[in-house]
């Protein structure tokens, strides 16, 4: 999800770059440059998608190696040497798991790809490195462009074929410590010295004694030698017996401790969030030869438990391509639409009129005037406008009240109100403590509207963007049957006025994106004018509503639609705020994108 956001976002960038060049030629040129390195950075990939399918006698002798895998001894990992991935089937179809993603490694953690681009260096280092991972066969490409003869023949000097067929031959490390060793003597290396920790912790494995990068936190340094110490004073490092060591999952390891001081080393990759434990006590991990997992051990005998629990910034990047994958769908959408005419855009976006939609309910066959009106205003540092638009909102309908909701505005925007030659009459306030957000102050203008005994309710922005003067055709919305009467910028068209065009195809992407993911029958979902019957709202489960910015239009609409009301668009016009300043954030926007996405999962 990431990569695609990514090449999206780049290919977007060089489209505004390209766009800016002052000359045609310059145009051209940079258009030209980009496109050669777009091609440089695929032409190691795109000649494979011409070969066509591999053939099936390749992919019959890879299956019988995996069933020679499946029974094979000893135990232990596999390394492939591969440029196909098929390969990767191995754990599935062997039960065995795969010391790398193929020759290069890319999916290692950084440790391990550093460990084993050092043991490339020299034979020993090779064979050393394959003894520590815990690799017992070695899968070989021979057919494959990626493994060359040279290759393969220093593979064969190291080791005995155990299996071969036409394709394919297998490679036996018998000396390999899976599933684990224990060290009772080991080496420290400063992981700031010259010549980096993979290149020395290869030299000292191959000594038969362990390295790591940090001293014991108890026992002191019992077993802590130096490389020039006798050889007769240190113990090598021995392997573990087979059940020793039992792999739940790969989150999952239980490890049975010998009665000795030192460190129990098992051939995985070491991670900071591994835990471990014996009989309730913490123990201590490190990384060993810059790579793998050693448990400090103290001397009883007993179970270790490890356990990995993946740290919560895992998570948040999976959301987070998410969310960047909605984005770059929607903006896509958006640019798409601005490709085609005039005429087919506005076609597009037509929907049936106001009212089309609504067929008779029982309870509206005597339909009913709106009753009486309140028009709720939120706003936070409004003072410079408000004056306008109460005055243009009274002037509406001589019969509908408003009540302004402010959430202690630092520009004294409550004292602007207090001071209109209507307030205490048909003007009220409601102040509130602190900036609270937009979905809690609509929240308090319907509670203020039921509890005085109004009948519909009215949402309108304070900064103008929102024409009182179209309050009266929303209200004969209602009177022709509607719950909830919504000013739509997109329907039968688009009135928007003084937006940035990549502004306005952003919004129409994402209303359209929202539309397909939720269900909702609107073309202008996030729509903050509306007019609403106090009758549906108290049918709402107010409990259910979460977000506080402008994600609030959406759960509105969203639940009102789910609980039966029946919604009406009708036309307006929507001009760019006036007057004040945006209160859009992009922690308010996150919040109605992963708000969407739940009501897109659940529909509920």
């Amino acid at each position: 999800g990431g990569a695609f956001c990514f090449s999206v976002a780049a290919g977007l960038a060089a489209d505004i770059l390209i766009r800016q060049m002052p000359w045609r030629g310059a145009r051209l040129s940079t258009a030209a440059a980009l496109l050669g390195l777009a091609s440089a950075d695929s032409a190691s990939a795109v000649p494979s998608f011409f070969k066509g399918p591999m053939d099936r006698r390749t992919f019959d002798d890879f299956l019988a190696v995996q069933k020679f895998l499946e029974t094979a001894s000893p135990p232990g990992r596999v390394a492939p040497y591969s440029g196909r991935y098929f390969y990767l089937l191995t754990p599935l179809l062997s039960g065995r798991g795969l010391v790398t993603e193929a020759f290069g490694g890319q999916f290692m953690l950084r440790g391990v790809a550093e460990l084993q681009q050092a043991s490339f260096l020299s034979r020993e280092n090779f064979a050393t490195f394959l003894d520590i991972a815990g690799v017992s066969h070695l899968l070989i490409d021979k057919k494959d462009p990626d493994t060359p003869g040279s290759l393969q023949d220093t593979l064969r000097s190291l080791m005995s074929p155990v299996f071969e067929n036409e394709h394919f031959v297998v490679l036996e490390n018998p000396d390999s410590f899976y599933p684990g060793a224990f060290a009772r003597n080991f080496v420290v290396i400063d992981e700031q010295a010259e010549g980096g920790v993979a290149s020395k912790s290869l030299g000292v494995a191959a000594s038969g004694l362990l390295a790591v990068a940090q001293r014991p936190s108890y026992g002191g340094d019992d077993g802590l030698v130096r490389l020039n110490d006798s050889p007769a004073s240190m113990q090598r490092m021995r392997k573990v017996a087979p059940d020793a060591v039992e792999r739940r999952n790969v989150q999952e390891i239980v490890a049975v401790s010998p009665a000795e001081t030192g460190w129990f080393v098992i051939p995985e990759a070491f991670h900071p969030d591994w835990k471990a434990t014996q009989g309730g006590r913490i123990l201590q991990i490190a990384a060993a030869y810059g790579a793998l997992l050693a448990v400090r051990i103290d001397g009883a005998a007993g179970a270790i438990s490890l356990s990995f629990r993946q740290p919560w910034w895992y998570s948040l990047s999976v959301w987070t391509s998410l969310t960047g994958w909605l984005a770059v769908v929607a903006l896509l959408i958006g640019k798409k639409l601005a490709l085609l005419p005039e005429s087919w855009r506005t076609g597009l976006l037509q929907t049936p009129p106001p009212g089309a939609n609504l067929a008779p309910r029982p309870s509206d066959l005597h339909k009913s005037p709106s009753g009486r009106v309140l028009v709720i205003i939120p706003t936070y540092n409004e003072a410079s406008g408000i004056q306008n638009i109460l005055d243009k909102t009274l002037l509406a309908d001589p019969s509908l009240d408003i009540t302004v909701v402010d959430d202690n505005s630092p520009d004294r925007t409550a004292i602007a109100v207090q001071s209109h030659t209507a307030f205490g009459r048909r003007v009220h306030l409601v102040q509130r403590e602190g900036k609270l957000g937009l979905g809690s102050a609509y929240k308090e203008g319907f509670r203020w509207a039921m509890a005085q005994g109004f009948d519909t309710c009215i949402q309108i922005d304070a900064d103008l963007s929102h024409d009182p003067a179209d309050i009266p055709r929303l209200l004969e919305a209602l009177e022709d049957g509607a719950d909830v009467a919504i000013g739509s910028r997109y329907s039968g068209g688009v009135r928007v006025m003084n937006w940035p065009q990549d502004r306005l195809f952003l919004s129409l992407g994402a209303s359209r994106l929202v539309r397909a993911l939720t269900g909702l029958p609107l073309t202008d979902v996030t729509s903050g004018f509306k007019a609403i019957r106090c009758s549906a709202l108290r049918d709402l489960d107010w409990s259910r509503f979460t977000t506080e910015g402008y994600g609030f239009q959406v759960e509105l609409h969203f639940f009102l639609w789910k609980s039966g009301a029946r919604l009406a668009e009708v036309p307006i016009v929507f001009t760019e705020r006036r007057a004040g300043q945006t209160k859009m954030t992009l922690g308010i926007a996150a919040e109605a994108v992963g708000r969407v996405l739940q009501l897109a999962i659940f529909k509920r």
